[in-house]
């Protein structure tokens, strides 16, 4: 999962938001109000009202607020069913952020990181489209191509394998 988080460094909020993501393991994309001036207009732009601003799938928190962070960071429901966790990259692909030990993905082999080229052949998909495809492999066999670093790896995982 992955998170856009506007910061000033030095700050005491700035700072506590950076320590929480680290605490629960959440990349960020970080953004430096202080030092990038887009950024610091993007913020402004988002409404929150307060630095540091946080921005997970189209909801913003202003200022560090643990609770409304909670609420943000909390796991999609088609995430425990297939125990992978993916996003959209800023280039339209989808995006592994976490595989839960365990599930689906962690059979097939998918590590945070990869980069979803293929899904049963197909090129063009969507993230929750990846997840249903995903989910779909406890009734039949479903190949994924992943781009991982600079290598290309196929996986696949076969439904009687599937828990």
């Amino acid at each position: 999962m992955k998170f856009e988080v506007f910061v000033q460094p030095g700050v005491g909020s700035s700072d506590a938001l950076m320590d929480w993501l680290e605490r629960h393991e959440i990349q960020a994309h970080v953004r430096n109000v202080v030092s990038d001036a887009s950024a610091l207009a993007e913020a402004l732009a988002l409404g929150a009202g307060a630095l540091p601003v946080t921005v997970h799938r189209g909801s913003v928190v202003g200022g560090f607020d643990p609770a409304a962070l909670e609420s943000l960071a909390k796991v999609s429901p088609a995430v425990p069913a297939v125990g992978v966790e993916v996003e959209m990259d800023l280039g339209g692909e989808v995006l592994v952020g976490r595989v839960l030990p365990g599930g689906l993905g962690q059979q097939m082999g998918l590590q945070p990181g990869d980069v979803v080229a293929k899904v049963g052949g197909y090129g063009v998909f969507t993230s929750e489209q990846f997840l249903t495809a995903l989910d779909s492999a406890r009734r039949r066999q479903l190949t994924v191509t992943v781009r991982r670093g600079k290598a290309t790896v196929m996986l696949s995982v076969e439904p009687e394998t599937a828990s």
